[in-house]
């Protein structure tokens, strides 16, 4: 089972990315834009349960 994030935006976009995705993403994001990351154990359960959000594998 692969773990992953869901980043949440202020200005209300969101996006879900893998364990690798998230490391180049935290060298690279403002946190000022940014309102909460969520960290789930399943990426493909929060996929499932946001079929809306983005993914970035």
């Amino acid at each position: 089972m692969d773990s992953g994030w869901i980043i949440n935006y202020k200005d209300g976009t969101a996006v879900i990315l893998s364990e690798s995705k998230y490391k180049e993403y935290e060298k690279t994001v403002d946190k000022n834009t940014v309102a909460c990351e969520e960290h789930w154990f399943d990426i493909k359960e929060a996929i499932r349960k946001h079929s809306w959000i983005e993914v970035n594998q």
